[in-house]
């Protein structure tokens, strides 16, 4: 179980666009479990939320955007590559983030995000280097365009985890966004 662990650094100044629309610190939500475990995840779409598998614990949430608390259930877990994916009981009026397909430079500034604030990440030859504070797993590493890159996963030092390969969260995202809700989640651990 990858952990992360807590940091005090100051946010950098934001890499993204002002453009209230184009603002991807808008589509990201706190996410609460019954057992008080709170993580970072992010709107795909109205009413999909992507998070890390880690921090999923059960097969409901309650997603915390703007603060209204809207209840999710579980469509989709991959433990392999840290990611889960939560469909809200109703949809929200939320501007989903795009995921980027096309490769990212060898040598990058990005963005992670959580539900408390953003920190500037760089990626080096296809490894991600920052520091980021307890909650936000789950966030979205974004590009200077508010694409998503990757889903934060965990730290070591200040290597960060999890950027997906270009087009592969995509690809993810497309083939369970219309799975049903997961009953069990023990059949997936």
């Amino acid at each position: 179980m990858v952990r992360i662990f807590c940091s005090i650094i100051i946010i950098s100044a934001t890499l993204l666009a002002q453009d209230s629309d184009k603002d991807p610190r808008k589509s990201v939500c706190k996410i609460l479990f019954d057992d008080n475990a709170t993580g970072s995840g992010f709107f795909v779409d109205r009413d999909l939320v992507i998070t890390c598998a880690h921090g999923v614990r059960e097969t409901n949430a309650t997603i915390v955007w703007k603060r209204n608390h809207v209840r999710g259930d579980l469509i989709a877990l991959d433990t392999y590559k840290d990611r889960a994916m939560l469909r809200l009981r109703e949809e929200v009026d939320v501007i989903p983030l795009k995921i980027r397909t096309e490769a990212l430079p060898k040598i990058a500034r990005l963005s992670a995000i959580g539900y408390a604030g953003e920190f500037e990440v760089q990626l080096h030859n296809n490894e991600l280097f920052g520091r980021v504070n307890k909650g936000f797993s789950g966030g979205p590493i974004v590009d200077d365009n508010g694409n998503v890159v990757g889903v934060l996963a965990g730290m070591t030092g200040n290597k960060l985890y999890n950027l997906f390969d270009h087009g592969q969260l995509k690809h993810w995202f497309n083939d369970y966004k219309d799975n049903d809700i997961i009953k069990n989640i023990r059949d997936f651990r």
